[in-house]
């Protein structure tokens, strides 16, 4: 949780799309842009520590790991796992969509393990949910409706992935903040 706190605090001294996300989309047209966060994507970082010996063998095999638990050869690119992704949508009426999810480029998901939180920097009011569920699908999208009350509000997604040859990929926290309306 703190590290999500952290992650929000870089996004508002820094805006969205600070150095730690890619922007790869933009707000669909330039009248509603205020109105809109940005589409923020992050690479998802495979854990080769913490795996089931069944797991880390696998990985080992497909040289994602070596066996001391380092990525491996064939990880030596960025998003080992794929990406996840987090975008904030003012509905105005002090209302916002939180649309995030992820994509496994290392095979179907078992099980994810999500957390969204949101925090509202004119009222200071937060809240947040999380996101359990098995899931047999490499890809994941989701969308919530959230009454934040009006002001600059950021979101963070933290969490994991459990691929269902076992190994474990880290959500690494994308942020995003918009503008909501009364």
């Amino acid at each position: 949780m703190a590290l999500v706190v952290a992650a929000m605090a870089t996004l508002v001294l820094v805006g969205p799309g600070s150095a730690s996300a890619e922007t790869t989309g933009e707000a669909p047209s330039a009248a509603s842009a205020e109105a809109q966060g940005k589409l923020i994507r992050v690479d998802m970082a495979l854990n080769c520590v913490n795996m089931t010996d069944q797991a880390r063998a696998y990985a080992v095999e497909h040289q994602l790991c070596t066996a001391d638990g380092q990525i491996g050869t064939a990880s030596a690119i960025d998003g080992w796992c794929g990406t996840s992704y987090i975008w904030l949508y003012n509905l105005n009426g002090g209302r916002m969509n939180v649309s995030y999810g992820y994509v496994s480029i290392q095979g179907a998901v078992a099980v994810h393990s999500l957390r969204v939180s949101w925090y509202n920097w004119a009222t200071g009011g937060s809240s947040g949910w999380s996101d359990i569920a098995g899931r047999f699908s490499s890809q994941y999208d989701a969308v919530s409706r959230q009454f934040t009350g009006a002001g600059w509000v950021t979101a963070g997604l933290s969490g994991f992935v459990t691929l269902v040859w076992g190994g474990s990929c880290d959500i690494l926290n994308p942020t995003d903040g918009v503008q909501v309306k009364p």
